[in-house]
C-alpha cells in the first residue's frame, strides 16, 4: 500500500507565490480513479484500489500497482490496444 499526502497549498516558487494544489488535486485525482473503477472487468487500463480518502487531512491510502505494470504512455507504445 501507499500513503499520499499532499499539502493544501503549492509554491511556485520557494516564498514567492502559493496557489490552491494539494487538496484540489487530490480530490480530482480521486474522482477520477473512482470513476474509472467502475468500468467492467475485461477493460486494459485499472487503476489502484482506494482504502482510505481523508480531504480534510489530505490523505490518501492506496494499493501500490507493483512491479511489472505498464503505464499508460509504456502501454500505447509497446502495444497499442
Amino acid at each position: 500500500m501507499v500513503l499520499k499526502h499532499e499539502a493544501p497549498y503549492s509554491m511556485s516558487r520557494p516564498g514567492l507565490i502559493a496557489f490552491r494544489g494539494g487538496s484540489y488535486c487530490q480530490n480530482f485525482g480521486i474522482t477520477a480513479m473512482n470513476s474509472v473503477s467502475i468500468l467492467p472487468g475485461d477493460v486494459v487500463a485499472t487503476v489502484p484500489t482506494i482504502h482510505y480518502f481523508d480531504d480534510v487531512a489530505h490523505v490518501v491510502i492506496m494499493d501500490d500497482c507493483g512491479a511489472g505494470v505498464l503505464t499508460l504512455k509504456q502501454l500505447m507504445i509497446e502495444n497499442p490496444p
